[in-house]
């Protein structure tokens, strides 16, 4: 299992390296660029417009937020169940394996790749709602393989790809489903709960797939009923807790900021290909993770705006603005932040093992930790560890338990990093019926000693539990749970529009089936292969349904001039509705 483990992801990172190359990085940003040219930087230059009909009409129209008449969901659902989407493991496991692989200067092209997706996601959400067609319920169903078979169809040389394409996007956004929306998900849910409460991946994997299949079988009804009230309180959740650790780390804000920017370049004394090697591997992990976590690209969340009772299709779009700002420019720059400006303390290895409890303590990883770690190792098992083994553990368990086999990196760097962590615990005795043996002073009796590497949200739980304690990095596992969870369901959502315009309307009892299988399965997969998956089951969803943004621009531009200078109201929905009939008879 471990080797077919192993060809999978190498596998999966050669077609990583092809199609999320420097052609699709251009096309990405490029596509970004080329809408917001066109429409004048619309985000930029009408943001009042934009924010009028999206939080002004949340605070100020109740039927935004209660009415679904006419769709599966009110305007509210539809962008809680995008959100639910985009807010997962992106914002927190993604963006510490963004900063562990590529540096503090992911997160400035992050920022870029939002900055120019808030126009991409306007796009996509604006001809979804233009393109979308009627159920056999009578309800409205649309995205991104709508509109590239009805828009694309008179084009003169598009024409014949029209179908094709569509047919493509449809089958990658539900093998992706499966990836971003399962897999990485129920990941990250697992090893939050396994850092934070000690359960095992197997009791969650059972735990969730039950839950999942409760609110799936409902289907979408159900799905928009749960979203819309997780995603509020799981944000202000999140977004409260990281104000708090930020504002208690306020001194070293600045600092932060300005290695970003610094770091965005490489700024720094290096060897040229050296130089230009790190330089690439930021630009691309940020990318990346950017459009990981915000979707803008993806052609993903016109399905649940198309989905609901949104008249002017340019008000579609400007929740997509919206969503791509809340999710990459607040949540994500939130976790970063709080990685970049939280620090752990220098102590040698054998100073912090002389004061080991139960209770995990953390140390920057120095880069003579593997040399601190292999005496201590060899000693204990009255033998010498092979050269190698700095190379290929990154977990060590000296005591009576065996040791774990994964990766340390021997040349772990920059100890002032927050991604450079360590974590020491002592694994406490337990008697025959599971409860734990204590000495005559009250302590745990220790039986052996883990040093691992945290990642992902454990390596976010450990700043919380560093300066508000174990509670608050309870409460964080919680916070992450809830994220991927809501992913979960928006993502599930997706494929089942993704199955039905496949299968027409058939296969989605088998499809939630499936789903809640891969969801247990995911709790247990290892994290490197969940990634990989996930960013090539992105890539290749993106490539047709940028054809579709860059061949369909026109009607984008049509739309948002009409939108721009008149009240969202019923001149401009039947303005639209005149667009839509040029563009399917051209």
């Amino acid at each position: 299992m471990g080797a077919l483990a192993r060809g999978i992801s190498a596998a999966c990172a050669w077609l990583n390296q092809i199609v999320w190359g420097v052609p699709m990085l251009l096309l990405l940003v490029g596509t970004g660029i080329f809408l917001s040219v066109r429409t004048g930087f619309f985000p930029c230059r009408r943001a009042r417009r934009w924010l009028s009909v999206t939080l002004g009409a949340l605070l100020c129209d109740r039927k935004t937020a209660r009415s679904s008449d006419g769709g599966t969901f009110s305007q509210f659902q539809s962008v809680a169940t995008a959100l639910a989407a985009t807010l997962g493991t992106g914002n927190i496991a993604g963006v510490a394996a963004a900063l562990a692989v590529g540096g503090a200067g992911a997160v400035f092209w992050m920022w870029v790749a939002a900055f120019f997706g808030m126009m991409t996601n306007y796009a996509e959400n604006l001809l979804g709602v233009v393109f979308r067609r009627k159920d056999a319920a009578g309800r409205w169903t649309g995205g991104a393989m709508y509109y590239l078979e009805d828009g694309l169809r008179s084009r003169p040389v598009l024409g014949r790809l029209a179908r094709p394409l569509a047919v493509c996007f449809a089958l990658f956004c539900l093998l992706a489903s499966f990836g971003i929306g399962n897999l990485a998900q129920a990941n990250t849910i697992a090893g939050a709960l396994e850092n934070a409460w000690g359960l095992r991946p197997a009791l969650t994997a059972v735990l969730l797939a039950a839950v999942c299949f409760l609110v799936l079988v409902g289907g979408g009804k159900r799905i928009g009923r749960v979203t819309e009230m997780l995603v509020p309180f799981m944000a202000a959740c999140y977004v409260g807790g990281s104000l708090l650790l930020l504002f208690a780390n306020r001194q070293r804000l600045p600092a932060v900021f300005g290695g970003i920017v610094s770091s965005a370049f490489r700024f720094r004394a290096a060897a040229g290909g050296a130089a230009g090697s790190l330089l690439r591997r930021t630009v691309t992990v940020g990318l990346q993770r950017g459009v990981f976590s915000n979707e803008a690209g993806l052609g993903s969340t016109p399905l649940a705006h198309a989905a609901s009772n949104v008249k002017n299709p340019a008000v579609a779009g400007a929740w997509g603005i919206f969503s791509v700002c809340f999710d990459t420019f607040l949540s994500c720059s939130l976790t970063a932040f709080v990685l970049l400006s939280c620090t752990v303390p220098t102590v040698p290895l054998p100073q912090a093992l002389l004061h080991l409890t139960d209770a995990p303590q953390y140390l920057a990883a120095s880069p003579d930790a593997a040399g601190q770690i292999l005496p201590l190792f060899a000693a204990e098992v009255q033998a010498a560890p092979p050269p190698t083994f700095a190379a290929a553990y990154d977990a060590v368990c000296y005591g009576k338990s065996r040791r774990l086999p994964t990766r340390l990196d021997p040349s772990l760097a920059a100890p002032d990093s927050y991604t450079n962590v360590l974590e020491l615990r002592g694994v406490p005795a337990t008697d025959p019926a599971g409860r734990r043996l204590r000495d005559a002073d009250g302590n745990p009796v220790l039986t052996a000693i883990f040093i691992t590497r945290p990642q992902g949200a454990a390596l976010v739980a450990c700043a919380f539990r560093q300066r508000f304690g174990e509670t608050a990095a309870r409460l964080l596992s919680v916070s992450v749970l809830l994220f991927a969870f809501s992913t979960i369901l928006g993502w599930s959502f997706y494929g089942a529009q993704a199955l039905s315009y496949l299968s027409g309307g058939r296969g989605q009892g088998i499809y939630r089936g499936v789903c809640v299988v891969l969801t247990a399965v995911g709790c247990v997969a290892r994290l490197d292969l969940v990634w990989a998956v996930c960013d090539l089951f992105n890539g290749l969803m993106a490539l047709p349904n940028l054809v579709g943004l860059l061949a369909l621009s026109g009607v984008v531009v049509r739309v948002t001039r009409a939108f721009a200078v008149e009240p969202a109201g019923r001149k401009s929905v039947r303005r639209a509705k005149k667009v839509k009939f040029r563009a399917t008879r051209r």
